[in-house]
């Protein structure tokens, strides 16, 4: 957050000069802050620095392990729904990157490129090889239209953490966790998900072996 936007936030919680002043000032002195660009005056925590370098950390230890191939199965079908579709090359070039080997992988593209038409396919491969394929994204509108668009079986970020903080604090048996070695979770409008739920997905994926795709705008947030 920048300076602007703290001098805004205590101004809207305090009451008199006086009063602000003390909060302003108490803020600015805690040891958790922490100042990261003196040109444009903008702020983090202690705390968000450990989880977004936790983030980095599990994403590039999640691809840093040699990638196991394919099944046979598996290749055959990504390669078949492949050469069924109509993609543009950068529609082909998205549908494989989501469909290879890493437990990570990223696409980014704006609004109107064909992410569903894309996604669909990607449902698709994945579904006649074998795997589970379930969403998530912020908006429970985007979850939606990601199940009613590309056949994803959907639900919001908070539903699926909910869902596996449960599994966790019971001791729910593997074979009925959400997420599972040949579960593919696909995230929507993966940028505007916040650090904490991003910490905790790669923290739960990588706990359960199963293969994250995030796809999503970057120009969003």
């Amino acid at each position: 957050f920048t300076k602007s936007e703290l001098e805004k936030f205590v101004f809207l919680h305090t009451d008199g000069h006086e009063q602000y002043l003390s909060a302003y000032n108490a803020i600015l002195s805690n040891q958790e802050l922490q100042f990261l660009d003196h040109e444009k005056h903008r702020f983090t925590t202690n705390e968000m620095i450990i989880v977004e370098s936790n983030i980095v950390v599990m994403a590039e230890r999640a691809n840093a392990a040699k990638l196991s191939e394919s099944s046979f199965a598996e290749r055959m079908a990504i390669t078949k729904i492949e050469k069924s579709k109509t993609f543009n090359e950068e529609q082909k070039a998205a549908f494989r990157v989501l469909t290879n080997s890493s437990k990570v992988a990223i696409v980014n593209g704006a609004a109107g490129t064909g992410e569903s038409y894309v996604l669909a396919a990607v449902n698709e491969a994945y579904k006649e090889s074998g795997h589970h394929v379930i969403g998530a994204a912020i908006q429970g509108v985007t979850a939606q239209s990601m199940e009613r668009d590309s056949g994803i079986e959907s639900k919001t970020v908070a539903s699926l953490l909910a869902r596996l903080r449960w599994e966790q604090e019971n001791n729910v048996s593997p074979d009925q966790q959400t997420l599972k070695p040949n579960t593919i979770l696909v995230l929507d409008e993966a940028g505007m998900i916040g650090s904490q739920d991003m910490h905790d997905i790669l923290k739960f994926s990588e706990m359960r072996g199963s293969k994250l795709r995030m796809v999503g705008d970057s120009f969003q947030l």
